[in-house]
């Protein structure tokens, strides 16, 4: 699994990085406050949540830890996918939800 990931920014748009690392193309869901937090960096860091289903591997990156661990506990919940996940962290902060 996929951990954590540095790399330069190709594209970033508010919901979505695609990272070069060592010229493998890495596309990344990210929140919009991960989004507010690298959008004036070229080489971002980014803790990733790799996300595997029967048809499809996902990656979900975070700017810090804390965010990264309340996806996780927030996909723990019965009936909360990382969509919905991502939505809840892009609307208010870790340390409020908390």
């Amino acid at each position: 699994m996929i951990g954590f990931l540095t790399g330069k920014k190709i594209t970033l748009k508010p919901t979505h990085l695609l990272m070069d690392v060592n010229g493998v193309g890495y596309s990344i869901k990210i929140s919009l406050t991960t989004f507010e937090e690298i959008s004036d960096k070229e080489i971002i860091s980014l803790f990733i949540h790799t996300n595997v289903k029967e048809d499809s591997i996902s990656l979900y990156g975070f700017y810090t830890e804390p965010e990264k661990q309340m996806f996780e506990l927030l996909i723990s919940v019965s009936g909360v996918g990382p969509k919905i996940a991502l939505s809840i962290l892009s609307g208010i902060r870790v340390n409020d939800l908390r």
